[in-house]
């Protein structure tokens, strides 16, 4: 069974249901507790979600909410630059997602938690 726990700082591949491929990106937060981001009553974040941000190729970082139900389904551990071949990855390193996004503190607001709504519906409506 594969571990699906993670931590701030790590590295990851994220699957984009929009562009139908793992990217390269890096976990944010950790949410520690159940919130409502500010301002979005109807998009509750449940503890043990994953706050990531990832390259999405042509636009650059972006950043979502991955609720802990679909945890293991849309994060990976990022795999070696080597094994990167057919069927999969974005390629290269999630640099690019570091410093993104800013801090996911659940007490802030702003535009980084609109647009983790936006990507989070897009990929919603995508399954």
């Amino acid at each position: 069974m594969a571990d699906h726990t993670y931590e701030a700082g790590q590295e990851v591949e994220v699957f984009s249901n929009s562009s139908q491929m793992w990217l390269p990106g890096e976990v944010k937060q950790i949410a520690l507790q159940d919130f409502v981001v500010d301002g979005w009553p109807d998009y509750p974040i449940s503890a043990g979600s994953v706050f990531v941000a990832y390259e999405v190729p042509a636009q650059g970082t972006t950043c979502k909410w991955i609720l802990k139900k679909d945890v293991a389904e849309s994060i990976r551990r990022e795999r070696p630059a080597h094994s990167r071949g057919g069927g999969g990855g974005g390629g290269g390193s999630s640099t690019g997602a570091r410093g993104a996004c800013g801090d996911a503190d659940p007490e802030s607001s702003g535009a980084r938690f609109d647009n983790a709504r936006r990507s989070a519906e897009a990929d919603a409506a995508a399954r």
